[in-house]
């Protein structure tokens, strides 16, 4: 598992998530509206609620997530634009 979290200021942040497809992720889902999205022409979902968004998706073996302390089309703005570099 890779994790990489940012900060800015003192309440917001950004965490991005890269692990194996294989691996089992939980998702805050208390208070979240989920919906199924495409990224890329594959499937992803996206939970969002006020303030906050998440994206979780598969990139070829790879399950990524990010959660933004920001608005759904930022967040999938930045997973549309995550490339792997092998």
């Amino acid at each position: 598992m890779i994790d990489a979290l940012y900060f800015l200021g003192d309440n917001d942040y950004m965490m991005f998530s890269e692990n194996d497809a294989n691996v089992e992720a939980n998702i805050d889902a208390e208070g979240y509206a989920f919906s199924e999205v495409d990224l890329n022409g594959q499937m992803a979902l996206l939970a969002q609620k006020k303030g906050k968004s998440t994206v979780v998706w598969r990139q070829e073996n790879k399950l990524m997530m990010l959660t933004i302390t920001e608005d759904a089309n930022t967040a999938m703005n930045i997973a549309r634009s995550v490339t792997r570099i092998k």
